[in-house]
């Protein structure tokens, strides 16, 4: 009835203006009143503000509709003006498809301002129908949303998707992490306005005010032509957009031409350079089988005492030969068997670093060799220390009748051994304090040991053996290098055509999801909402010919794009693959290695000793098989106690004295003793717990320190000759498990004035120095020119050692170093090495044993994250071409290489002939290297920003020698080609293994 009467009352007061001259002053008094309520309501403001304010939603036209049809659809009076502003002017209007029932709540609102009759009833009608209508919308709307998120797959982000691969679902994650970037950066930004006159800001917003008011007059006039352009505005951006979209599949269609052609040029060309490549390593390879034959010969007609390396029997009847005369052999002939195994050895490594791996037969030969020389090197070592302490009166030098020492040094080990002589002991004095601790001095050695309280050393040796080399890692299961993974394998061509077969795949796929979305699409259109029963499952696609071609398609992301990721994902899963897992307190090898050489310290009990017969002029020996010696059982656990913090915590005090003439030393002995918190909040503990807490961390410092004294204490020099990249931890071999371990050794401490380094054990054995291998990368910088005898000079700028090389022939020597260390990891430093000449195997092992190896191998990567690897078949062909062409070019690195990515290589190039002293003011230009091409670069290493523009003109070229090729004057490629195939085999191989692209 109310809405009845409303929409009559509202009806009268919008009908016909003429029936106003027969009505009675009262009537039209009321009548203007309503009019006047009506208009107020209507000039609140703008259209948009009675949306925001009044919430009140404007009709709205459908776009695609003529503007002069929608004008003549709309009523000019009467009734029907009031029905059309019933069904456009609501909150949800009917041809927008909303609810009807908020229209009918706006219809009670619009009539109830026109009148007032029956106000506080009306009131009451309506507030109740409308909570009533807004009840049933909120229940309708929630239904809805709960029907939509049931029937609808709610998807986790960081879950993958049916569609989606591996490769896919990661680039959709880092598009999302994108996104989330580019919001918070974008609310991090802060726009600052600078002040202005306070009455030029009066003056402005009142102007605005005004101006606001005018306008709000006005939109509604100009609502139909804005609702027009707008319109237009969006036909044109469509039309924009699809004209940008056909352009670009223009341009890639281009771009798929101008990639067939490229394509040609680049296998030719990459064949003709890997062919190239291909004859130098064959070419010394043969160079190399040739030498080793006339050193045979030669060695055959000399008639050498010393086996032949490749002899497996010449070796054989060596060691056994060797240790059958070892009863009669001197320390100086076992010195010289010693230094005869080791030369064996050295070559033998030679051997298996130029050996192919696939000649097994070789390889299994050249370690069996390996592991025959070191077992009987250790053997005779052993039989001549057990052979000298066999008659300590005669071979130990005798101290004050109580102690023998023994000392002899050569160039692979050191022997040191010390006993306490075996007298008769008197019979203990309960009065007497407890004897000290025995300690172990020796100068010559400098070697340093006590003995615990527990150890007296009565009839007992002290055995060291310090050999300069490592003959017990590579026993271990960590030293042996992981498979390579495939992508090493394949060569610039093969990884080609795998990336071809990688886009193939996924345009392929990504057809087949197309395909299916389509059929979703049509099965939708015809039967409505109804489930498509068909699930999307892709095929097994193998990476061979056999994949069907597709048209190209615009996808999201681009073929090129999914390669980079598809590569990329597939490194880091190789990574995870070749990464070694041990326990913890076991070193890891492939990470870490041990240098300086490794010391054998054993404590063992005195060998039968000879007898002396007086009366027949004769000794007596006592012989027990088999000659070795008697370990003797110690092994002292350390238990460390129970920390105070851990059992007793002081209590806050409480008391008012506290607070008083106790507070400064309160303060005092909570700022030393308690937590860093409650020392800045202020807190105030009791003095007399804080001193209990005091005496109890005294007592467990003591008890700690008596539990340290149980075990051993060891100390001794650094090698002189050695270089540490870092401080040395100590490590322990575990003969059981064949592997170094970190546990039973405590309390490591650095003498730095005397370079030395101390522990504590919980046993003896074979102790070692570790360090990680990887400490000298990432390159500063790295620099190859060539010399005016053809030679070339490399320099590796590292972080802690710059080492200076120059190469000539199969040759490589050593010109300098230069440290950033401090003394006592540099010691000597490694002087003995500059000048001299080595092959690159052999420089290899100095290096690394010498303590500074620039040499990573394939697992790397694993356990050193500063970089990345660069692509390794791009790597490799560039290393060759830069070999080729450095003996007219200067190359070195570029600060933009690290920054593009796995699949970029960027390196600084000029001309340089070292004849010329012009030649050094040529500037550098930026060389951009891929898997595709190679091209210059407009931008420079001074530079602010990186930027893979190259010139206009720039013609292409696959690989780097190609293009300094074309780009080379005559003289320089008649030089180029009278270059030296060894010393460019040398160079490559050289830069080959020192990686300077993936590690600057």
């Amino acid at each position: 009835m109310v809405e009845k009467k409303l929409e009559k009352s509202t009806t009268k007061a919008k009908g016909n203006r003429n029936v106003k001259k027969n009505k009675s002053p009262q009537e039209l008094k009321r009548e203007n009143t309503g009019k006047s309520n009506v208009s107020s309501f209507l000039s609140l403001g703008s259209t948009e503000s009675l949306k925001d304010n009044s919430m009140i939603r404007i009709f709205e036209y459908d776009s695609s509709e003529p503007i002069n049809n929608r004008n003549a659809a709309i009523p000019t009076s009467g009734a029907a003006l009031l029905q059309w502003t019933k069904d456009n002017m609501s909150f949800e209007s009917v041809t927008s498809g909303e609810e009807e029932s908020l229209s009918e709540e706006e219809q009670v609102q619009i009539s109830f301002i026109e009148t007032k009759k029956s106000d506080k009833k009306r009131k009451t009608v309506v507030a109740l129908r409308q909570k009533v209508k807004r009840t049933d919308s909120r229940k309708s709307k929630i239904a809805q949303f709960i029907e939509k998120r049931s029937d609808d797959k709610i998807e986790d982000m960081h879950v993958q998707g049916p569609f989606e691969d591996d490769v896919m679902f990661q680039w959709r994650m880092k598009k999302e992490e994108e996104k989330r970037f580019t919001k918070r950066k974008a609310k991090s930004e802060v726009t600052f306005v600078e002040p202005s006159d306070p009455d030029l800001l009066k003056q402005e917003s009142s102007q605005i005010i005004t101006k606001k008011f005018k306008l709000g007059e006005k939109r509604s006039r100009k609502s139909t032509m804005a609702m027009k352009k707008e319109a237009e505005r969006k036909a044109e951006e469509e039309r924009a957009a699809q004209k940008r979209r056909d352009d670009i599949f223009q341009k890639a269609l281009m771009k798929q031409q101008q990639e067939k052609e490229e394509e040609v040029l680049r296998k030719e060309r990459n064949a003709i350079t890997l062919a190239k490549i291909r004859s130098i390593e064959k070419e010394r390879l043969d160079k190399v089988v040739e030498e080793q034959k006339k050193r045979e010969w030669n060695h055959y007609l000399a008639c050498q005492r010393v086996p032949w390396v490749t002899r497996c029997d010449q070796i054989f009847g060596y060691t056994e030969k060797s240790k059958a005369a070892l009863e009669k052999t001197t320390l100086e002939e076992v010195t010289e068997i010693c230094g005869v195994i080791m030369e064996l050895l050295k070559q033998l490594d030679e051997l298996l670093f130029y050996t192919s791996p696939n000649e097994t037969e070789k390889i299994d030969k050249f370690k069996w060799s390996k592991e025959l020389l070191r077992k009987t090197q250790q053997e005779i070592l052993n039989e001549t220390i057990y052979k000298i302490l066999s008659d300590y009166r005669k071979n130990l030098e005798i101290d004050n009748l109580e102690f023998g020492e023994f000392f002899f040094k050569s160039d692979y080990f050191t022997i040191f051994n010390w006993l306490k002589l075996d007298w008769p002991i008197s019979m203990p004095n309960p009065r007497n304090p407890p004897p000290p601790n025995v300690e172990i001095n020796f100068s010559k050695f400098d070697l340093n040991i006590i003995f615990p309280l527990s150890l007296t050393g009565q009839r007992k040796i002290v055995q060291c053996v310090h050999y300069q080399y490592d003959h017990i890692s590579d026993s271990c299961s960590s030293f042996k290098a992981p498979p390579v993974p495939d992508y090493r394998k394949r060569d610039l061509i093969e990884s080609y055509e795998y990336d071809s077969l990688v886009k193939r795949k996924y345009l392929y796929e990504s057809s087949l999801r197309a395909e299916h979305l389509k059929n979703v699409e049509l099965h939708k259109n015809k039967h409505g909402d109804t489930k498509y029963q068909k699930q999307f499952e892709l095929p097994v696609v193998p990476l061979d010919e056999n994949i069907p071609d597709v048209p190209l398609q615009d996808l999201e992301p681009t073929p090129s794009e999914y390669l980079d990721l598809a590569d990329d994902l597939k490194y880091e899963r190789s990574l995870k693959d070749m990464q070694l897992h041990i326990n913890d307190d076991h070193i890891n090898l492939r990470e870490y290695y041990v240098i300086g050489g490794i010391y054998q310290i054993y404590l063992v009990y005195h060998p039968p000793q000879p007898q002396p017969l007086i009366k027949f002029n004769m000794t007596v020996n006592t012989v027990k098989p088999p000659r070795k010696f008697e370990h003797v059982p110690f092994y002292a656990k350390f238990v460390p106690p129970t920390a105070p913090w851990q059992s007793l915590e002081p209590q806050k005090s409480t008391s008012s004295t506290t607070r008083s003439f106790k507070s400064i030393r309160s303060r005092r002995l909570t700022a030393k003793y308690a937590s860093k918190s409650d020392a800045k909040k202020g807190n105030i503990f009791d003095p007399n717990e804080i001193q209990k807490y005091k005496d109890a961390q005294e007592r467990w410092a003591r008890e700690v320190e008596r539990e340290k004294e149980k075990m051993v204490f060891i100390g001794f020099q650094l090698p002189q000759d050695v270089i540490f990249l870092e401080r040395p931890n100590v490590c322990l071999w575990n003969e059981k498990d064949k592997c170094w371990t970190s546990s039973d050794i405590y309390d490591t401490d650095y003498e730095i004035q005397s370079r030395k380094i101390t522990f504590r054990t919980s046993r003896f054995g074979i102790f070692g120095l570790v360090v990680r291998k990887h400490l000298n990368f990432p390159y500063k910088s790295w620099d190859i020119r060539p010399n005016r005898d053809d030679s070339i000079s490399v320099t590796l700028n590292g972080p802690k050692v710059t080492i200076i090389l120059r190469i000539s022939e199969n040759k490589i020597q050593i010109e300098n170093f230069e440290y950033r260390l401090s003394n006592y990891l540099v010691g000597k430093g490694l002087q003995k090495l500059v000048s001299k000449e080595f092959n690159l195997a052999r420089l290899i092992e100095t290096l690394r044993l010498s303590g500074l190896d620039i040499f990573p191998e394939h697992d790397v990567n694993c356990y050193y994250f500063a970089t990345v690897e660069k692509h390794w078949s791009m790597s490799y062909i560039t290393y060759y071409s830069m070999a080729r062409m450095a003996i007219r070019y200067n190359f070195c690195s570029s600060k933009w290489n690290m920054e593009t990515g796995r699949r970029s290589i960027v390196v600084q190039m000029r001309e340089y002939n070292p004849k010329e002293t012009t030649s050094i003011l040529n500037p550098f230009s930026l060389i951009h290297v891929t898997p595709l091409k190679c091209e210059p670069l407009l931008c420079s290493d001074e530079d602010a920003f990186f930027s893979d523009a190259a010139p206009a003109a720039t013609k292409f070229q696959p690989n780097l020698y190609y293009l300094l090729k074309s780009t080379s004057t005559v003289t320089n490629r008649a030089k180029i080609n009278m270059f030296s195939n060894t010393t460019v085999h040398t160079l490559a191989q050289f830069l080959v293994h020192t990686r300077v692209f993936s590690f600057s």
